[in-house]
């Protein structure tokens, strides 16, 4: 879903499914916005304010809303997003 504007946006890793890969970036907060809500079949694009860098994940297997959180299911993590309306 297109936004009017950019969100700001809290998002954190709190699953990593592949236990091979080193999980340096479980937990960490990002901060940054998105232009574009998550669903499925998207990747989560989050562009970071602290490091002017994109955050891209997989594709999104699934999407569940609650309020202002979503929770981002990819092929390899779960991810948390606040929304800061």
């Amino acid at each position: 879903m297109q936004l009017a504007s950019a969100v700001d946006v809290v998002a954190r890793c709190i699953v990593r499914k592949d236990r091979t890969v080193r999980t340096r970036t479980l937990g960490k907060f990002v901060h940054g916005v998105i232009a574009v809500l998550p669903e499925v079949g998207n990747s989560l694009v989050i562009y970071r304010r602290d490091t002017h860098h994109r955050l891209v994940t997989s594709p999104a297997i699934r999407v569940l809303r609650d309020g202002e959180s979503i929770y981002v299911e990819t092929r390899n993590s779960i991810y948390h997003v606040v929304l800061s309306r």
